[in-house]
């Protein structure tokens, strides 16, 4: 399995485990400040985008400051 290969799948089982998270907290009904919602946007906002730029196929890894 290759490295692409593994960061889709990897997206994929995020995004599942964050909408049965958000969902079971939306579905709930109850009174909350909603900050396990919040904290799960965060994590996307920080790790999920990342993670897709990884995909594309024009990516390429460089070090933007060497010695």
């Amino acid at each position: 399995m290759n490295q692409q290969t593994q960061i889709i799948i990897l997206l994929i089982i995020w995004v599942i485990t964050a909408g049965v998270i958000i969902f079971k907290n939306w579905a709930k009904r109850e009174i909350n400040s909603g900050l396990t919602i919040i904290y799960i946007v965060n994590l996307s906002l920080i790790h999920f985008f990342g993670a897709i730029i990884h995909i594309f196929p024009w990516y390429s890894y460089c070090l933007l400051y060497t010695s």
